[in-house]
């Protein structure tokens, strides 16, 4: 019997140790993306693996969902330049350069493994620009914020 629970303990802290590591390693992905390189920094384009590019692609529509869903939940009274329009034109900026890179990723880079991986990320981002580009309570937002009084007394500079 003993040996039994020594047995179950053992795959138990296997399985943890395994659960972590594949934690660590995502984490590890994550943090050291070249996608997402620190404010003027350039990416670092031979680095890059085909695995930062799926990372990126899952990591660039979770925030823009959530930068959405910020949008979304303000009622029209509530609606600020900073709230509404700040907020989508960072979302749009953010989605656009991880985007642009990936487009960029599948036309020139010299592993065919990225390129694939880079091809499939962007038929995922362009089909989910489109939806964002359809997106009527996105519309109904911004249309909202365009006829409050602080939009109407916006300067066309």
């Amino acid at each position: 019997m003993k040996i039994k629970f020594k047995f179950i303990y053992a795959i138990a802290g296997i399985s943890l140790i395994i659960t972590f590591a594949s934690f660590q390693t995502k984490k590890a992905i994550t943090m050291n993306n070249p996608l997402f390189p620190d404010f003027n920094q350039a990416i670092d384009f031979r680095n890059l693996k085909p695995e930062h590019i799926s990372e990126a692609t899952e990591r660039i529509i979770a925030s823009t969902r959530d930068e959405l869903s910020k949008i979304y939940m303000l009622k029209d009274e509530q609606r600020t330049f900073d709230n509404t329009m700040r907020v989508y034109d960072d979302l749009i900026d953010n989605l656009s350069s991880v985007v642009s890179n990936i487009y960029l990723m599948n036309n020139v880079h010299p592993d065919s493994a990225l390129r694939k991986e880079s091809q499939k990320s962007f038929e995922t981002l362009s089909k989910f620009a489109n939806e964002i580009g359809l997106d009527e309570k996105l519309y109904n937002a911004i249309k909202a914020y365009s006829m409050s009084m602080e939009a109407k007394k916006l300067s066309p500079e």
